[in-house]
């Protein structure tokens, strides 16, 4: 059984499922139409095929708040 990675930093993810056994055998964005790959990459979908090889889907998510408030 895979381990729960869901929701996690794509760096721990990564570490802890090959600690486990796994390989990574590719990791892939998904973006909004004219979107670009900014801030953390998480993991939102793990892929199971055969011999314990893994595809992650990963989103990015702000890794400050923004600096603008409302008034």
């Amino acid at each position: 059984m895979v381990e729960e990675v869901l929701g996690w930093p794509l760096v721990e993810a990564r570490r802890r499922l090959e600690e486990a056994g796994w390989q990574v055998v590719a990791t892939r964005p998904t973006l909004a139409p004219g979107a670009e790959a900014v801030g953390e990459p998480r993991v939102a979908r793990i892929r199971e095929f055969g011999n314990r090889e893994l595809e992650l889907t990963v989103v990015y998510v702000p890794t400050s708040p923004s600096l603008e408030e409302e008034d």
